[in-house]
């Protein structure tokens, strides 16, 4: 399992389904398109929960996020606006950088999830590693980006019958191109006796 990608101007997780989930999906993009909807919905309902993702090399563990908020942001109007309580954090003042969360690219059996808008990114960057983009300025550690292991699991638990299906497909594909090259060497056979 790769840990995600946490810079500046890239905040991404790029997931191998053949590797994680011991399937290959080439050719099934809904189903590859559906778990990596599922991936991101569950960092978003893990962060709105007050969770977060710390990834120490390639495994992550799940960590509750650093509160409180800090008194100047709590005293914001936004905040005040948006009825947030300041010892319950859960990174979602608009949702805008939890709902910047998409699906970066599938190709074959990779997926890439990642934020892509700019203003997300720095937020995203900021929460994750507790620095200010543009500036000195320290905050809380709040990493809430990527799943584990565990949670790609569960993932998979929930992707089951998709994944007999393709495992099915495959086995027919098999079966198919070995019918295929039975039935051509018979045919092949029959007529170089025939010659």
């Amino acid at each position: 399992m790769s840990a995600p990608i946490i810079k500046k101007n890239k905040i991404e997780q790029t997931i191998d389904l053949k590797k994680e989930f011991g399937v290959d999906f080439t050719g099934a993009r809904a189903v590859k398109e559906s778990i990596a909807q599922a991936i991101i919905d569950k960092i978003v309902s893990r962060t709105k929960s007050g969770r977060g993702m710390l990834f120490k090399g390639q495994e992550g563990k799940e960590v509750k996020l650093k509160s409180p908020y800090s008194k100047m942001y709590a005293g914001s109007q936004d905040f005040k606006a948006f009825g947030k309580k300041k010892s319950k954090v859960n990174l979602t003042l608009t949702g805008d950088m939890l709902e910047s969360i998409d699906i970066k690219s599938i190709k074959g059996n990779e997926l890439v999830i990642g934020i892509v808008e700019r203003v997300e990114k720095k937020k995203a960057y900021a929460h994750s590693t507790g620095k200010e983009n543009d500036s000195k300025l320290k905050m809380p550690q709040r990493p809430f980006f990527g799943v584990n292991s565990k949670e790609l699991t569960a993932i998979k638990n929930k992707f089951s019958s998709e994944i007999k299906s393709a495992l099915r497909a495959k086995q027919e594909e098999g079966k198919s191109a070995f019918e295929a090259a039975v039935l051509g060497l018979l045919d092949r056979i029959n007529k170089d006796g025939k010659s």
